[in-house]
């Protein structure tokens, strides 16, 4: 497990356990980490976890994302790291320890470079990328099965695939009443999942889903009247 402590002027406000997929963090009330600050935007940022790597990316907000100081686009997790989000820190920690020994059990590990973890977190890379390397014999793609765009493919090459109103999303879904984000797509070493946001209601092979859930190839994703196929279909290898 790992864990988020967000503080404020150096105070302690909030714990929380990091979801087994996606952590939204922001100022809107639909967000796993809410951080009510006219400064942070209403969707700021997002932990992805794949396989042991943690990566925080920053959704275009207005104010950014900072790693240990320094404002990033993504940035992969290392515990005991710090994120900066406006006025807020939020420790990134691989153990919920007892306030009083927080600070100094994280400098330690710091100075120290915790070579005992260190290792561990070598070997489990190193078992993650075979697992990305097997999986990368595989092509997942989204197709548009309805509508004007009927038969435009999407290759799901990045981490995170969204669907929404928003113009910021990878693929429009249009609607008076769709939300920003309805749902997305996200690689993990282990397939693709589809995960859904509270007001997106999408439906898989005919039926709504309400937690994440993972897509086989073939899975049939519907979205506001909007049919999307997924494939993942083995990629042709040379043979000898």
């Amino acid at each position: 497990m790992s864990y988020l402590n967000v503080y404020f002027n150096d105070e302690l406000r909030s714990k929380h356990e990091l979801n087994p997929l996606i952590t939204r963090i922001g100022r809107n009330k639909g967000n796993d980490v809410i951080i009510d600050n006219p400064g942070v935007s209403g969707n700021h940022a997002e932990i992805i976890k794949n396989g042991d790597k943690y990566t925080v990316y920053d959704l275009n907000s207005t104010n950014g994302v900072y790693v240990n100081g320094e404002r990033i686009a993504d940035k992969e997790l290392r515990f005991g790291d710090e994120i900066g989000i406006f006025k807020h820190k939020l420790k990134f920690l691989a153990v919920d320890l007892p306030d009083a020994v927080k600070t100094s059990a994280t400098n330690a590990s710091a100075e120290t470079g915790n070579n005992s973890n260190s290792a561990t977190v070598e070997v489990d890379i190193s078992k993650l990328n075979g697992l990305l390397k097997k999986s990368m014999e595989r092509q997942a793609a989204l197709e548009i099965s309805s509508g004007k765009f009927s038969g435009r493919q999407f290759k799901l090459t990045s981490p995170r695939f969204t669907l929404g109103k928003s113009a910021e999303c990878d693929f429009q879904v249009g609607g008076w009443f769709a939300p920003k984000i309805a749902a997305s797509i996200v690689r993990q070493s282990n397939g693709y999942y589809l995960v859904p946001e509270k007001r997106g209601k999408p439906r898989l092979n005919g039926k709504p889903v309400k937690i994440r859930s993972k897509l086989k190839d073939d899975s049939i994703i519907e979205i506001g009247g909007t049919i999307f196929h997924f494939s993942y279909h083995l990629q042709d290898m040379d043979r000898t």
